[in-house]
């Protein structure tokens, strides 16, 4: 199975954690905190994301980074996300590793239960 680490530990990023150590894969979490979560096969560390030469480091050897990340409030996102985005690229670039990022979920709305493919846009 391949290796996957993602970068946020919010309702994404532990979701994501949880169906890929589920499936098999090797998974590494990385959240500022690096708090342990728990989920089974799944490894929390800390990392600064933004730090181009620690996020490259940590994400060594995957075959996939996943991009979970959400930096605070919107007040914040002008300051944090330019690095945050210049350091997932560079991990991506060095490692090999297939960058995925999620993007924001608006466009959907409301909903209530799991998303999928087939999930109409409804944004509110």
């Amino acid at each position: 199975m391949a290796r996957y680490v993602i970068v946020g530990a919010g309702s994404v990023g532990t979701h994501t954690a949880r169906l890929a150590a589920a499936q098999g894969h090797d998974v590494v979490l990385l959240s500022r905190s690096g708090r342990q979560l728990d989920l089974p096969g799944v490894i929390s560390r800390s990392v600064d994301a933004s730090d181009p030469r620690a996020l490259t480091a940590a994400v060594g050897g995957a075959q996939v980074l996943y991009n979970c990340a959400n930096p605070g409030t919107y007040i914040q996102w002008r300051s944090l996300w330019p690095p945050l985005a210049a350091a997932l690229l560079h991990a991506s670039r060095r490692t090999g590793a297939v960058l995925a990022t999620v993007s924001n979920l608006y466009g959907y709305g409301p909903v209530h239960g799991p998303l999928t493919t087939e999930h109409p846009l409804a944004a509110t």
